[in-house]
């Protein structure tokens, strides 16, 4: 039998991770984040959704502790093994969805949530999640894909418009919108 598709083949997975770094390429730049973000090297920062830590790695060369969240184990597994890669510690892995983060509340001074909150139903109560573990002041960058309105893809999406609605109504203030590249929104607010 032929699991050449299957979640738990190498292949598969290692073309998931081409597919996600290359999404990732294609939406901002780390240069853009860390400015949209004023990364200090006192930050304590969650990348949530980190997926293949393609902003968790440059994160933690400048912030003090970079708090990799994800779902998904193998990624988290294929952090932790570039971390030991690259001698990285401070960069701590974190199994959870994003409606139920297993941190303190107001522990860390921002937050990246980079294509990774259109994947989430509860989009509100992530948000709040959100808010309850940034510091006061602290800053939150979404960035996503906008929704194709014309109905050519079937992918779950939410437009920038919708986006800043849900965040206003969890108590963020915007700070930041802009479009870095064609199809993609970049959304920094701060509570």
């Amino acid at each position: 039998m032929n699991h050449s598709h299957h979640p738990t083949n190498p292949d598969f997975f290692q073309k998931k991770v081409a597919n996600l770094e290359q999404h990732r390429i294609e939406t901002i730049t780390f240069e853009e984040i860390a400015a949209l973000l004023a990364i200090q090297s006192t930050d304590k920062i969650a990348d949530l959704g980190a997926g293949t830590g393609y902003f968790t790695f440059p994160l933690a060369e400048i912030a003090e502790t970079v708090i990799a969240v994800d779902l998904d184990m193998q990624m988290l597994a294929y952090i932790k093994e570039k971390m030991e890669n690259q001698q990285m510690s401070n960069i701590k892995p974190v199994h959870s969805a994003l409606t139920n983060l297993p941190l303190e509340n107001h522990s860390v001074d921002k937050a990246l949530a980079s294509i990774a909150l259109h994947e989430i139903p509860e989009l509100s109560q992530a948000l709040d999640e959100i808010k309850r573990i940034l510091k006061s002041g602290g800053y939150f960058l979404c960035v996503e894909i906008e929704r194709d309105v014309t109905g050519t893809h079937n992918h779950p999406r939410i437009t920038q418009e919708e986006m800043r609605k849900y965040l206003l109504e969890a108590g963020f203030t915007i700070i930041d919108e802009r479009i870095p590249t064609k199809g993609i929104y970049a959304i920094t607010a701060q509570i």
